[in-house]
């Protein structure tokens, strides 16, 4: 209800940082972490947790995070608003397949049908995206507008409900778990350098581009 197409429309012909962004997210960043894992085979913590760090390359940025950092860094936010929207709908149908072919590639014997996914995903995120569009259309902007506290604070609300899920179902999921707290401290510090890692390569791959000062800020933040 509250996506602001003005902004979003505005930014639509930024063709090089838009390419940038979506080749990064699907192509680079999946194939750069099974390239790491297939040479560095010490890094390895379990196949389950291999699994789940492709699964995580994978997955497009959050909008909210993009789009917040790349302002506090005076970026283009109009850009990474556009790109995290456009590679969360595109992930819709680009990423079940996307989990599917790199973990039969890593051969993890984890084998996730793509087509479940993305019924599921196409119920939660598509339909409602898609129902909120139409109703702003029978609305009228200025009326959802009266209501932005509300729309916000419920949107917050279900937000915060996802992410308890998601956390109780994981800490119940490791009481399963053989791992130590040393593992689990090692997998927290892959995670860490391989965020600089990408970071950093986003960085300089905008530098060769010759991105502008905010089109960079926004590459690196949203890619």
């Amino acid at each position: 209800l509250m996506l602001k197409k003005r902004i979003f429309l505005s930014t639509l012909g930024n063709l090089k940082l838009h390419f940038s962004v979506q080749l990064f997210c699907y192509v680079f960043i999946p194939a750069f972490v099974l390239s790491l894992i297939t040479l560095f085979p010490s890094l390895e913590i379990s196949p389950m947790f291999t699994a789940g760090i492709i699964i995580l390359s994978c997955m497009p940025t959050t909008i909210s995070s993009c789009v917040v950092l790349t302002g506090l860094a005076k970026g283009n936010e109009s850009g990474a608003l556009f790109n995290g929207i456009f590679s969360n709908l595109v992930g819709i149908f680009i990423c079940p397949f996307l989990v599917h072919f790199f973990l039969n590639m890593k051969n993890t014997g984890i084998d996730l049908d793509p087509i479940p996914i993305l019924e599921t995903l196409v119920f939660l995120v598509l339909i409602p995206m898609l129902l909120g569009n139409i109703s702003l259309f029978y609305l009228g902007t200025s009326k959802v507008t009266s209501w932005t506290k509300k729309v916000r604070f419920c949107s917050s609300f279900i937000v915060l409900i996802i992410i308890y899920i998601i956390f109780f179902d994981t800490f119940n999921e490791m009481k399963n778990l053989s791992l130590s707290f040393t593992q689990i401290l090692y997998l927290c510090l892959q995670l860490f350098v391989l965020h600089l890692i990408l970071f950093s390569i986003s960085f300089f791959f905008g530098l060769v581009l010759k991105f502008k000062e905010k089109d960079l800020k926004a590459l690196i933040f949203t890619a």
